[in-house]
């Protein structure tokens, strides 16, 4: 009867053991997984402070991306629905818009640029006059902004929008001139039964 009891007791022992290594393995992963979360949470919370800092790229390259990308996958759709021509149609596609978007950045550049705050530094005279009588001409001296690109920015806008609206009229014929140049490219089987 003791023997009995004392193999009883034995296994329960082992049981108790088992299921507390059990238990510690449980916590030990669940730490684990926090640790996990805790990081990944800190992760996105940096990268969401890194994208409000001022000066941060994050915002056009989302933006791009979300712009462009939609395009692209219906140019490779498109291409690769095509009986012939798939790498002409994809090629002329890419550089069409490879062009525009080169043309969208350059015009996004030039009009795209901040206005200086002007300084409200002292008379640059008058400093350097300062300065000389108390040996303190390099603390005293101001620089502004250059703002010489936001003077042809000004000068581009002025040009293109008086050029613009004095030959609004033959925009519709440059873009068909663009759509029939990009035509036999794009659309080969119907450009072949148009041209016959």
């Amino acid at each position: 009867m003791e023997r009995v009891r004392c193999e009883l007791s034995l296994q329960r022992l082992r049981r108790e053991a088992k299921e507390e290594v059990e238990e510690k393995k449980r916590r030990r992963k669940e730490k684990g997984r926090e640790a996990r979360r805790a990081r990944w949470k800190a992760f996105w919370e940096e990268r969401r402070k890194r994208r409000r800092q001022p000066g941060s790229s994050a915002g056009p390259v989302y933006a791009a991306a979300t712009l462009g990308i939609p395009p692209l996958l219906g140019l490779f759709i498109y291409a690769f629905t095509l009986s012939s021509g798939v790498g002409e149609a994809l090629a002329i596609g890419l550089m069409a818009a490879a062009a525009a978007f080169a043309l969208g950045a350059l015009l996004g550049f030039l009009f795209g640029i901040p206005r200086s705050i002007g300084s409200s530094a002292p008379d640059s005279g008058k400093a350097s006059d300062e300065g000389n009588a108390t040996g303190e001409g390099a603390a005293a001296r101001h620089f502004t902004a250059n703002t010489n690109l936001e003077q042809i920015s000004d000068w581009l806008t002025k040009i293109l929008v008086g050029v613009g609206l004095v030959q609004i009229h033959q925009v519709s014929g440059a873009v068909g001139d663009l759509a029939d140049g990009l035509a036999p490219g794009l659309v080969p089987l119907l450009w072949i039964g148009i041209r016959k």
